[in-house]
């Protein structure tokens, strides 16, 4: 039988991302790998993918067993490739699914694009390197991860709103502008991780508001974030509202869902802005 070999050598071997926690592998993320299967959690990612191509070859009847990890050899002859989605498509599904393993390959991708190894520093680096292009605000920045899970990341509201705004402005930022268009961000009560199966917007009480905010929602531990847009109903998207908040150290008597309803209750008051 054919081996199938796996080559994972585009990235460094993977580490926890410095902050992590322990209980973060690998329901919250995974070990960063170049080539992994969607939504698949657990440590032995490289194997897992060689079992799934080996098993597909033999589906169509050619005989496969996966071998092992290893480096492709220079001579190794090309016999079927594969492109996969644009980034803009990536980074929408991403969004849209709050997938913290895409995050994680992008944020290696970011510092390969860019000249840099597929590091944890490096794609820090690269990271802040993008946001200053962006006229983003990076004093007391720290980016760690991609995901954002790192316990010494730090992020300003107003570099978010400063972010929101360049993806808001197809005149000037064209390549950010799907974000906001073929809805990267999801849509207040009804797509991904905003929708209200995850308990935002819900309820008589926001009907008005369901559908009307582009907004990304973050939580980790006590602290809640919401971060988006609000359309003023001008034809130019550089008209619509962006806002960031973020909420630490939510009481041990607050549950998630009221914090979630507070939070809600803002951002409707900028749709009647709006």
């Amino acid at each position: 039988p054919l081996r199938v070999v796996v080559d994972p050598s585009l990235f460094p071997p993977p580490t926890p991302a410095p902050g992590w926690r322990p209980d973060y592998y690998p329901l919250e993320v995974r070990p960063v790998v170049p080539l992994a299967l969607a939504d698949y959690f657990a440590l032995d990612v490289n194997e897992a993918v060689g079992e799934y191509f080996a098993a597909a070859l033999r589906e169509v009847d050619v005989a496969a067993e996966f071998s092992g990890v290893g480096v492709t050899p220079r001579s190794a002859m090309a016999v079927a490739d594969m492109r996969s989605a644009h980034v803009a498509a990536t980074v929408n599904t991403m969004l849209l699914d709050s997938s913290n393993p895409r995050a994680e390959s992008l944020f290696r991708l970011t510092a390969l694009a860019r000249g840099e190894p597929a590091s944890w520093s490096s794609g820090s680096a690269a990271a802040v390197a993008v946001l200053r292009e962006l006229n983003c605000a990076t004093a007391g920045v720290v980016i760690t991860d991609g995901s954002g899970l790192s316990a010494h990341a730090r992020l300003r509201a107003d570099t978010v709103t400063a972010l929101l705004r360049a993806i808001a402005t197809p005149s000037r930022f064209p390549e950010l502008a799907s974000i906001r268009r073929d809805g990267g961000l999801p849509l207040a009560g009804i797509s991904g991780t905003l929708s209200s199966a995850h308990g935002w917007f819900s309820g008589d009480r926001f009907a008005q508001t369901r559908g009307r905010i582009w907004a990304k929602p973050g939580i980790v531990g006590s602290t809640i974030a919401l971060a988006g847009l609000v359309p003023t109903g001008l034809a130019d998207a550089g008209h619509d509202l962006a806002f960031c908040v973020v909420a630490d150290q939510r009481p041990l008597t607050a549950s998630l869902q009221s914090a979630k309803e507070c939070i809600a209750s803002f951002a409707t008051l900028l749709t009647c802005a709006a």
